[in-house]
């Protein structure tokens, strides 16, 4: 299978870079989450479940992308990139 490339890419970024406010600390503040009943706390565990396995499963297939653009470096040299 071959990678499709394409001419684009993604340029400078246009915001400026993000600075701590004031130059100061930024403070985080850690919740616990109460959850009593039976029934959300089953639904709250299947969402959890659910947001790691589209996690793992775009990191998979990023590294897939990864890995399968490296191998064709020699396939790339011999025909030139194509735009």
């Amino acid at each position: 299978m071959r990678a499709r490339q394409t001419g684009t890419f993604r340029g400078k970024n246009k915001a400026p870079k993000w600075t701590k406010p004031d130059g100061g600390t930024v403070s985080v503040m850690v919740l616990p989450l109460a959850v009593t009943d039976p029934a959300d706390r089953a639904r709250l565990g299947k969402l959890f479940a659910a947001m790691w396995s589209i996690r793992r499963a775009v990191q998979r297939d990023a590294r897939a992308r990864v890995d399968a653009y490296w191998v064709a470096y020699r396939e790339r040299e011999e025909q030139g990139r194509r735009s």
